[in-house]
């Protein structure tokens, strides 16, 4: 014979009610042992930077009394300050050397120069000693060519006079020019 099941029959949403606070309750609990087991790690990974830091807070303590014992200590330092000076130095220096043969480039053969006054900021003040006016004129054309320019360029001429040059007479006047700076700035090759 057969039985009669008199229960109704559980729906799935029903069953879900059921397993609902069963899931919810595991998954806190996972949470909850996730969180305590990284907090762990958090307190020995702690633990470890300390003792890290405290071994190398001792070397370095170990390092500067070390430093401090050494018997040349005072001439290191102060070797190590000249040669910081001395880079210094270097670093601004101006190779004036460089101008003289530009200088000479754009100079004509029958030209002297009796003095030459140069300044950092790219002026100059020269005293030319030439033979005669015509070497006068092709002096201060010279400097209007535009392949001997590109360095000295504002030429500007004071008084000229005659002057007893041995047994002949020659011409000396005062030159102001500018030049360009980069001629006292070192080269590749130094």
């Amino acid at each position: 014979m057969t039985e009669i099941n008199l229960l109704k029959p559980k729906s799935s949403i029903e069953d879900f009610a059921q397993l609902w606070p069963v899931i919810v309750s595991r998954f806190l609990l996972a949470l909850l042992l996730g969180v305590v087991v990284y907090y762990v790690f958090l307190f020995f990974q702690m633990k470890t930077l300390a003792a890290e830091t405290v071994k190398l807070q001792a070397e370095v303590q170990k390092s500067k009394i070390e430093a401090r014992g050494t018997l040349s200590r005072d001439e290191l330092l102060t070797r190590q300050s000249q040669l910081q000076d001395l880079d210094k130095l270097i670093k601004h220096h101006l190779y004036w050397s460089q101008l003289l043969p530009a200088l000479a480039h754009v100079t004509l053969t029958s030209a002297s120069y009796s003095s030459v006054e140069a300044f950092n900021e790219g002026k100059a003040n020269l005293t030319v000693v030439v033979p005669n006016l015509d070497e006068l004129d092709k002096f201060l054309q010279v400097f209007n060519n535009p392949k001997f320019n590109k360095n000295f360029y504002n030429l500007r001429i004071g008084a000229f006079h005659k002057i007893q040059n041995g047994n002949a007479t020659a011409i000396t006047f005062e030159v102001n020019l500018n030049f360009n700076t980069a001629l006292l700035q070192p080269t590749n090759g130094n």
